[in-house]
């Protein structure tokens, strides 16, 4: 878990307790921190800090989409929108990316979102990059065609299926971007 490896590195009291905990566990047994215990570990840590940002970028390429968005709205739990020194709960920010998909897009259903199509305002310059990639990849060797048409067969791909979701929580505020 990088959140839980961040954390320990930036706050000398989530390292004491990362520390702790690991030297306990490997007393009784071989085998690192599971799942359950990183997620504890890191809820823990969050009180270390005022402002905590949490980024997931390419959520549709996980395996376990929906424990990800658990485990996010779960630590959004603890958070308030300002820091609060006497409960110690930070104000907690989540960005999650992720290209259309179906299964992110029932997961995230049951949120307050606004929908915006990054698409249509990328569009010309990916188009752009890829299609000056391909031809710098052919002229230098790196992407050899026998047929010439198949180049723009490759480039028209790559463009049709670029785009992004983006959910973030700002405030008291979700946002999901297409």
């Amino acid at each position: 878990m990088n959140l839980a490896r961040q954390c320990a590195l930036q706050s000398d009291e989530c390292s004491r307790q990362a520390r702790k905990l690991l030297e306990d566990k490997n007393g009784n047994s071989d085998h690192l921190l599971n799942t359950v215990e990183y997620i504890s570990l890191i809820k823990i840590f969050l009180r270390s800090f005022e402002q905590v940002f949490i980024i997931i970028d390419a959520l549709d390429e996980a395996p376990e989409k929906g424990s990800i968005v658990e485990t996010v709205l779960d630590l959004l739990s603890l958070s308030q929108n300002q820091y609060d020194a006497k409960s110690r709960k930070p104000c907690v920010k989540v960005l999650l990316t992720s290209r259309e998909d179906f299964e992110v897009s029932r997961i995230l259903r049951h949120l307050t979102y606004l929908r915006v199509n990054l698409h249509e305002r990328v569009h010309d310059d990916v188009e752009v990059y890829v299609r000056m990639d391909t031809q710098n990849r052919i002229l230098a060797g790196k992407l050899k065609l026998r047929n010439k048409e198949l180049g723009s067969h490759i480039q028209d791909t790559i463009i049709s299926r670029a785009g992004t979701y983006v959910l973030m929580q700002l405030l008291d505020q979700v946002v999901f971007d297409i």
